[in-house]
């Protein structure tokens, strides 16, 4: 049988409690900030209110087009996707671009018929894109965004709220290709049948603007008012902030992301090779193993949030065990709820005991 042992220790950390901030953003109707990497929320304001998003809503656009499609895919642009009211790189029926090219359209120019072509390449309606941005969500955790097209145009039952934003974006600003994409202030896109080029800007004050900015998309519409997805990275901390029919969009994000730059700190809640307790190990030649942290887990913080946290760690051990094996899991609560988990794994290899000699059962049997 294996040997489980559960070990609970308390870590004297650098951590605190789990409590985001309320920071005026002035005329933001609905705004947020978090830490990407953790989902920690840094501040906020009426964040879960379901609102219009405008064109914000082509992140999620962008991610399930990339996630589905692949980028050097050529497509021909179809009658459907032409003319679509808004803004625009203006195809033309019949022209062909790779979904590259489309993507570039669609989050720097906010092209609307970029967003039906994609949609049209990717899942051959846009009430079939629709329904898998709408899983997209779902998987998400988004329970207060519905969409209704891939573009953000006004429509009754399209709405997301900025925590559910915050959650999309910080998704698709771990894919390498969201990512370039979100950050790219100019881009020269070419036409292959016809002998020009388009030139597209990205609008995104942040990118060229604020220390570290390095995405997302703004969007505009008369029911939406002003919204923006910014983000920001310094050092170690990438910052996610949100903000809803917002007239002064651009300087309340800055503020938000600066207040939260200044306030906290990405900091090792457990370090890489830590030592974290002692379990049995069954037939092993060695009968304790040290167990270690696998990787250096990093949480926003404030200087003075209480250190404290608790970890429960579960062993399961029988040699022969290989060095650096995963034994088990440090699951670390901060104000008793749970901010992550890192593998344990031995420091040592433990080969299995020789299996008793004749004289030796004869000498136990003795005793």
């Amino acid at each position: 049988m294996k040997r489980i042992r559960i070990i609970v220790f308390a870590l004297i950390l650098f951590i605190g409690y789990n409590v985001p901030v309320t920071v005026s953003a002035n005329g933001a109707q609905s705004y947020i900030v978090i830490e990407a990497s953790s989902g920690r929320i840094l501040c906020e304001g009426n964040a879960h209110q379901r609102l219009p998003i405008a064109s914000t809503t082509k992140v999620m656009t962008a991610i399930v087009a990339i996630e589905h499609v692949s980028l050097q895919k050529k497509i021909k642009i179809p009658k459907e996707a032409v003319g679509i009211e808004g803004s625009s790189v203006y195809l033309k029926e019949g022209e062909l671009l790779t979904m590259e090219e489309l993507l570039y359209g669609l989050m720097l120019s906010s092209g609307n018929d970029a967003a039906v072509a994609i949609a049209l390449a990717a899942a051959g309606s846009s009430d079939n894109f629709v329904g898998l941005m709408n899983a997209k969500a779902a998987e998400l955790g988004a329970k207060d965004t519905h969409f209704a097209n891939p573009h953000g145009l006004h429509a009754k039952d399209h709405y997301s709220s900025a925590a559910d934003m915050a959650k999309i974006c910080a998704y698709a600003m771990k894919n390498s290709v969201f990512a370039e994409i979100a950050s790219t202030i100019d881009k020269r896109i070419t036409k292959e049948e016809i002998p020009e080029s388009r030139f597209l800007h990205n609008k995104n004050r942040i990118l060229s603007g604020f220390e570290g900015g390095n995405g997302i998309k703004i969007g505009y519409t008369k029911a939406a008012g002003r919204c923006l997805c910014a983000a920001a990275k310094r050092g170690d901390m990438q910052l996610i902030c949100v903000v809803l029919n917002d007239p002064d969009w651009f300087r309340d994000a800055e503020s938000l992301m600066e207040q939260a730059f200044s306030q906290y700190t990405m900091r090792p809640v457990v370090v890489k090779n830590q030592f974290c307790g002692q379990v049995a190990v069954e037939n092993g030649k060695t009968t304790v193993l040290d167990g270690v942290v696998k990787e250096t887990f990093l949480y926003p913080l404030k200087k003075d949030e209480i250190p404290y946290t608790t970890s429960r760690l579960v062993y399961s051990l029988k040699a022969p065990i290989e060095q650096g094996t995963a034994v088990g899991q440090v699951k670390l609560y901060l104000d008793e709820k749970q901010i992550g988990q890192v593998e344990i794994v031995s420091s040592a290899k433990v080969d299995r005991n020789r299996p008793p000699s004749l004289f030796d059962k004869i000498k136990e049997w003795l005793k």
